[in-house]
């Protein structure tokens, strides 16, 4: 399989930190159904970090398969929860 740099759901991205902000958005939208009312609690009652972990897991950013075929979605595309962070924290 070929794997592309800066891709997230069939989407390309000019950069690893235009790619990161999108998924940080969809995750805190809920892939847009989400009202802004609802966006705008959770970024209150969640830090930072926690949302980068849920974004994490939930998307399975960090997910690599049990023969090691290929690397995380992190890993391969070179950014980390710390960047994830950034992004939510981005949204504030």
């Amino acid at each position: 399989m070929t794997r592309i740099l800066n891709e997230f759901q069939s989407s390309l991205y000019p950069s690893t930190r235009h790619m990161v902000a999108s998924i940080a958005e969809e995750w805190i939208t809920a892939g847009g159904s989400w009202s802004k009312e609802a966006v705008a609690e959770t970024l209150h009652d969640y830090t930072n970090d926690e949302l980068a972990t849920e974004c994490t897991e939930g998307f399975g950013l960090d997910f690599i398969p049990d023969d090691d075929s290929t690397e995380s979605h992190m890993s391969f595309n070179g950014y980390s929860s710390g960047d994830l962070s950034e992004a939510f924290n981005d949204m504030r």
